[in-house]
């Protein structure tokens, strides 16, 4: 992941994930990335991993103007990478 992707700014912080901005090395495209530290959401919610892989395995199938693309997606023994479409000109609040 990390030769492909750089990971930069914190853009939000949700109850089970990260999102960063991050920026594809090739072609300096910018993209979000979710971060997903397995090992918490396992220790605090009991089969919530599982809604994650479908989520994922949604957003793969799915190619709408109107529905964040999911581009890339990488698995470690501790966390799930999930690059996706980066939206902007909403509101953080962090």
């Amino acid at each position: 992941m990390a030769q492909k992707y750089e990971i930069g700014d914190l853009l939000g912080i949700g109850s089970t994930s990260t999102c960063h901005r991050c920026i594809e090395r090739s072609t300096r495209r910018e993209l979000a990335c979710k971060i997903i530290d397995k090992t918490y959401v396992e220790s605090l919610w009991d089969g919530m991993l599982d809604q994650f892989y479908t989520e994922i395995d949604v957003l793969k199938s799915l190619h709408h103007p109107n529905i964040i693309r999911l581009y890339d997606v990488y698995y470690t023994a501790q966390k799930i990478y999930i690059i996706m479409e980066l939206m902007e000109g909403g509101k953080f609040i962090i």
